[in-house]
């Protein structure tokens, strides 16, 4: 007992703590200044009560007069180390003394909903705890919301916060969607709350049904691209062969729909089936639904895999174009490299469409007439006439 009880370290205070519970000491210490740093760390009386959740210490140590906001080595008050300790009796006694509700860099608003106090939340706002207070780690107090278990009831807490003036959209920006990935009715219920839909980070819907659901049920738009340069929300499903979140978007979006700026890497969902190598099955749903642009397909002109891709897939080799062009006759118009091999993988299968003319069309070129009239004469006994 005598080296627990040694002046200056926290082992002293515990002595003290334990002997205020059983009613043997009142006074503090007098060896110890009640608010001198009992170890490395400076942490004072009140950071170790509080952080024992010692109750009748905590009230003790208040009434001698104790320093309320004093910070220990890491900038945290005894309220902030009393939220991040769960300690909601602790917390109260507090800021019932007057605490100051916010620590340097930190927020004790934050750890009081990570642990779900709502009592402690509603008297730090009381006090004046600012909702939108970002921690040293980037955080904000509604984010602590979604750490909480799944079976805990978030909401009270959620309407305390927006009523209170948090601003939701900080829960669903960029860096914070993803919390969401796995919580479909927390998101949900966010959304209820004021969140955006169009916040939603597209590439946490992919595989994950639960919240595209979510997401459409909410409104959300089949066709949105997380950047302008970026596959749309049809074009991540199919690059990733999700059938199921396919046949969820697919009534929603549209095949052909290019997004705000075309990109090797974004281009209509049927072009990104293609580029990515997707599967028949991918290929059928995209192509059950209409498409409303002819880039896809022209897309594939110039490369005989992507179209062998595409007629595999089911598309009608005797499409045309809103102008009245086939297949075969915009593979046939440049004459260049695979486009020849192109109009040799379409003749055999559009061999009445060879013979057409597009009197319209100038770009006819010698060198694409010398390329493609031996396929053409191979595949059908007329020869292509000139245009």
């Amino acid at each position: 007992m005598e080296d627990a009880a040694r002046p200056g370290t926290k082992l002293a205070v515990r002595a003290w703590l334990h002997a205020v519970d059983i009613g043997a000491s009142d006074m503090f210490p007098a060896a110890l200044h009640i608010d001198a740093p009992l170890d490395a760390a400076g942490n004072t009386a009140l950071h170790v009560a509080v952080a024992a959740g010692h109750l009748a210490g905590v009230r003790r140590l208040i009434s001698l007069g104790c320093d309320l906001d004093a910070c220990n080595m890491r900038q945290r008050t005894p309220l902030l180390v009393a939220t991040a300790h769960g300690r909601a009796e602790c917390a109260m006694a507090l800021l019932e003394a007057g605490v100051l509700p916010e620590a340097p860099r930190h927020s004790p608003l934050f750890e009081a909903c990570r642990h779900g106090l709502l009592d402690v939340a509603r008297g730090l706002i009381a006090a004046g705890a600012n909702v939108n207070f970002m921690n040293s780690g980037g955080y904000v107090p509604l984010m602590a919301l979604l750490t909480r278990p799944p079976e805990f009831d978030i909401e009270p807490l959620l309407a305390l916060l927006v009523a209170s003036g948090a601003d939701i959209h900080r829960c669903t920006s960029p860096g914070a969607i993803c919390d969401f990935a796995h919580q479909p009715n927390r998101y949900r219920l966010f959304l209820r709350y004021g969140a955006r839909v169009s916040d939603m980070d597209l590439r946490l819907l992919v595989n994950n049904t639960a919240l595209l659901h979510v997401y459409l049920e909410a409104g959300g738009d089949a066709n949105a691209q997380t950047q302008p340069s970026s596959p749309t929300l049809l074009g991540l499903l199919a690059q990733a062969n999700d059938h199921a979140g396919l046949c969820m978007a697919l009534p929603l979006g549209d095949v052909g729909f290019l997004g705000e700026r075309a990109s090797p890497n974004g281009g209509a969902p049927l072009d990104v089936a293609i580029r990515s190598g997707a599967d028949l099955l991918t290929f059928q749903l995209l192509l059950d639904r209409p498409c409303s642009q002819e880039v896809p397909t022209y897309f594939c002109l110039s490369n005989v895999r992507h179209m062998t891709l595409l007629l595999n897939g089911g598309y009608d080799p005797n499409w045309r174009t809103p102008e009245g062009y086939t297949l075969v006759f915009l593979a046939a118009r440049d004459g260049w490299g695979s486009n020849v091999e192109v109009v040799g993988l379409l003749a055999p299968l559009t061999a009445g469409l060879l013979t057409e003319r597009h009197v319209d069309v100038l770009r006819w070129t010698w060198r694409s007439r010398w390329a493609i009239f031996p396929l053409c004469e191979r595949f059908s006994k007329r020869a292509l006439h000139p245009l």
